[in-house]
């Protein structure tokens, strides 16, 4: 988890209300009156009562509603073992609730907590460090983000005219981030359009310049969250546009993308869910899976001697579709250990060829809530945007914030 939802999670924690929850009171979120609450009456309630002091330390309706989605699904799959899952309103329901919410350390204030989330970050508020630049910004597959993988290597035997010290950069920088939110349903917004500009980085030192990849991109998103009583079968959707500058780490390459990305939060496939794989919440393995569709378009104006690139430059502006599905699995136990799985498949419609490229890391979260993991990284497939065979392994420190 990020530095900040750290933050915000160990907030909410301790930012209980003074009166603790009783049944009468989880009764006004039974909309449907039938003596349970469902996962969107569970969320009502966490925003209304839960959330109240968290909203007046200045958290956004977004973040709150984020932290509301986190802390709803880690209550509601506590104890169930099918779908739907629901909570039983009575003394016992609202007494596991408090007791669920009560910190392990409620020694730090809010303030506190602020000010060391502050200091784990490097560089400035909206700086971030991930795998991919388009990495979903919907709040549940958001917890599947990759971190950035640095590598170094020295070579001491290296001759004349071969290179001594090699680096490998393989990830993408955040430069900012601004979302403005809108579209309110029960005083809660429900519409949030996001603005995450970055730069993405394939960069390996050690190969020719012509083989690296930098990019420029602007994502923008719309996201839109189903309001309680909704009857869609999405729980939340994101629509990314991302036009694209490609080049190499020369600056010689000239290549122009656009595409449009479709994430969803979808409660009946569980996907952006948690799930738990073997016991519940505290051991076992937490698992989450989230899929992307999206569709682009592009033209490569200058291949700068990248010979793969040069047959996609002659054949002219290309289209094409591509599914991705990113998993991860987190060991509850000390919840240090995650393989995340990123496998993408790509066809054009120009050419009638379809490319799959899969990537897995094995992560260890070094100083545990903080930014660097030691990262385990194997890739396998066509590796756009020259698609590349590729088959390897590379083990470095990893950057996540």
């Amino acid at each position: 988890m990020r530095p900040s939802a750290l933050a915000w999670m160990l907030t909410l924690a301790i930012s209980l209300p003074a009166i603790a929850v009783n049944e009468e009171r989880l009764k006004h979120f039974d909309a449907s009156r039938n003596g349970q609450l469902e996962y969107t009456e569970l969320l009502e309630y966490l925003l209304s009562d839960e959330l109240d002091r968290a909203r007046e330390q200045g958290f956004s309706e977004r973040r709150l509603r984020e932290l509301a989605e986190d802390w709803g699904v880690d209550l509601i799959t506590a104890d169930c073992d099918q779908e739907p899952c629901t909570l039983t309103i009575n003394e016992e329901t609202a007494a596991f609730i408090n007791d669920f919410a009560k910190p392990s350390d409620v020694r730090k204030t809010a303030a506190e907590l602020h000010r060391a989330a502050k200091k784990e970050r490097v560089g400035w508020r909206t700086l971030g460090f991930k795998r991919f630049v388009t990495d979903p910004v919907s709040p549940r597959p958001f917890k599947a983000v990759r971190p950035v993988l640095l590598l170094a290597k020295r070579d001491n035997e290296a001759g004349e005219g071969e290179k001594k010290d090699e680096f490998t950069f393989l990830g993408a920088v955040q430069l900012f981030s601004k979302t403005f939110e809108g579209g309110r349903k029960a005083n809660v917004p429900n519409r949030f359009f996001t603005f995450t500009p970055g730069i993405q980085m394939d960069i390996d030192t050690g190969k020719p310049a012509a083989e690296s990849s930098l990019s420029a991109a602007i994502p923008l998103s719309w996201e839109w969250v189903a309001p309680a009583g909704s009857s869609s079968p999405f729980s939340s959707q994101v629509l990314m546009l991302t036009p694209t500058y490609l080049t190499d780490r020369d600056f010689d390459r000239e290549a122009y993308e656009l595409s449009l990305q479709w994430f969803f939060q979808a409660r009946n496939v569980g996907s952006g869910y948690y799930r738990y794989l073997g016991k519940k919440q505290g051991s076992g393995v937490r698992f989450t899976w989230a899929p992307t569709i999206e569709l682009k378009t592009g033209k490569v104006e200058d291949a700068a001697g990248n010979e793969r690139l040069q047959a996609i430059a002659d054949s002219g502006d290309y289209q094409r579709a591509v599914a991705r599905v990113t998993a991860k699995f987190v060991s509850m136990k000390g919840k240090r250990s995650a393989l995340a799985i990123d496998y993408f498949h790509r066809y054009d419609f120009g050419e009638s060829w379809d490319r799959g490229y899969l990537e897995a890391a094995l992560t260890y979260d070094a100083n545990k809530g903080k930014n660097v993991q030691l990262s385990l990284v194997y890739s396998k497939g066509k590796k756009p945007p020259a698609f590349e065979k590729r088959d390897e392994l590379l083990f470095g420190i990893g950057l996540l914030q």
